[in-house]
């Protein structure tokens, strides 16, 4: 893990939840307000020195799983005990002021929280988003979504929309309420094994191994985070040197994917063009102002597209 100097924290995740903002990633991608929220927790000018250390992961650059959990952790354990009363921080501040700093960011920190939602490690929902019509009308199209953060990876997001109107649909879901369904936990642990798989891959075990028809399938991820001091991998374009960058992809497979596209400059050879069926592939970049320029001629010159925005923290 690589360990932030105290005095970078707070430079970091406001970066951080800037370039979030910037990237204004869609429903395809974990929550944005949620992972804003926690990021927002992380900051020293919210938590004074409570989350201390940071702790970054060293191959995506975004927080690491243990930094993240302090946060829920923290809310969690502030919910058992009555909430500190600001004039006893007052008073402790005159004869521990380390304490009383502590004290002071934890009531902040809550205040910033409240009950609003925050990034969850994992989770499995499913609901209904398309019911059949007359003598169909048993029918219906799930759509399920993992959330998932992934050490070396990032925050990911599978969605599939599967297709059960047929009468041989596998057993994966259980009764809900009329627009929610209930996900099963032997399907809910099979699709968190494979969210790193290809997506191809993945697809695969969803039709032919688990029986199912798949609309279709995508995978959203937010990271890697590059930044200065942070993650250097092979293949790091030039530009990229000493800038913020902050990553987004999206996969898309299935029925409804007619054709074979892929707008990724940093995995532009690893899509399979041979593949059955249509697949899209995309990556958005939000980099500091002076680099948009070269990140967009880079990015254009090896996929003919550019989807790169300014990050300003």
């Amino acid at each position: 893990m690589i360990t932030l100097e105290p005095d970078r924290v707070g430079p970091y995740t406001r970066a951080l939840r800037a370039g979030m903002r910037a990237l204004a990633p869609d429903v395809s991608h974990v929550s944005a307000a949620a992972l804003d929220t926690h990021l927002h927790g992380l900051d020293p000018d919210v938590s004074a020195s409570l989350f201390l250390p940071a702790r970054v992961d060293p191959r995506s650059g975004l927080p690491g799983l243990a930094w993240m959990d302090r946060v829920r952790a923290e809310r969690d354990a502030s919910r058992q005990v009555r909430p500190t009363d600001p004039r006893r921080v007052a008073a402790i501040a005159h004869t521990d002021p380390v304490l009383a700093e502590r004290l002071t960011g934890r009531i902040r920190l809550l205040e910033i929280l409240g009950d609003r939602p925050l990034v969850p490690e994992l989770a499995v929902t499913a609901h209904v988003v398309r019911r059949g019509e007359g003598r169909r009308n048993a029918a219906k199209q799930v759509r399920v979504v993992l959330d998932r953060r992934i050490p070396g990876v990032g925050w990911t997001r599978i969605r599939l929309d599967v297709d059960t109107s047929a009468d041989d649909v596998p057993d994966v879901f259980g009764s809900g309420s009329e627009h929610s369904v209930m996900v099963k936990p032997g399907f809910a642990e099979l699709l968190s094994r494979h969210a790193i798989s290809p997506l191809g891959g993945l697809l695969a075990v969803l039709m032919d191994v688990v029986g199912l028809r798949i609309h279709a399938l995508s995978r959203g991820v937010i990271g890697p985070f590059w930044f200065p001091g942070g993650p250097v991998l092979n293949g790091m374009p030039a530009w990229a040197d000493g800038a913020l960058v902050l990553h987004s992809t999206i996969e898309v497979m299935g029925e409804g994917v007619r054709t074979m596209s892929n707008h990724d400059p940093l995995e532009h050879a690893r899509v399979d063009r041979q593949a059955e069926g249509g697949r899209f592939r995309g990556r958005r970049m939000a980099v500091s102002p002076h680099r948009v320029e070269a990140a967009r001629a880079w990015a254009a010159a090896r996929v003919g597209v550019a989807d790169v925005v300014p990050l300003t923290p």
